[in-house]
């Protein structure tokens, strides 16, 4: 009996010695990123409101729902930088409706199809959709028309042309001009 356990025994060392190497070398990439930030923006402060990197610049407001990764300490923060943030009640996903269905969509359409292999390529697929969503995607509450849209291409007799994104898992339709 001890001679089966052995090669299991074996192979439960070499996968967690592995485990342990691909931890050590993703603190090692986190280092090397913090280390480069820190590089980056020398003494200041970096914060949410920055004139150059603050995703909430010349914002006043934000909207939060109650999930735990918005922790005392974050919304702290945000107060401390003259965010007012306005926190949903429990189970409401109606009062944040276009977040909750911008999200739904971008899982179904785009990321429960494709396999990542890295930030990268997460934030390729994200970036190419958010291209997409806002200028060639038909929206149903808007009479199935485009967000942005853009100016007629075109005449009513020129050939319509397909154009793809994400190797042709997202296409949209136009027609050529002339």
């Amino acid at each position: 009996m001890s001679s089966l356990l052995q090669p299991v025994q074996m192979l439960l060392l070499m996968f967690a010695g592995w485990v342990n190497r691909h931890q050590l070398d993703v603190i090692e990439y986190l280092h090397e990123e913090n280390r480069v930030l820190k590089e980056r923006i020398g003494a200041r402060r970096l914060r949410f409101t920055d004139a150059d990197a603050g995703f909430l610049r010349g914002k006043q407001h934000l909207i939060l729902d109650r999930d735990a990764k918005y922790s005392d300490a974050f919304r702290t923060v945000l107060v401390r930088e003259g965010i007012h943030v306005i926190r949903l009640p429990p189970r409401s996903p109606n009062l944040n409706s276009y977040a909750e269905r911008f999200v739904r969509s971008i899982k179904e359409e785009r990321l429960s199809r494709l396999i990542f292999f890295g930030r990268a390529s997460l934030r390729r697929a994200i970036t190419q959709y958010l291209s997409h969503y806002h200028r060639e995607r038909n929206h149903q509450g808007l009479g199935n028309r485009l967000l942005q849209p853009v100016v007629a291409i075109g005449e009513l007799h020129d050939p319509v042309i397909r154009c793809q994104r994400l190797g042709g898992m997202l296409s949209y339709y136009h027609r050529a001009a002339a």
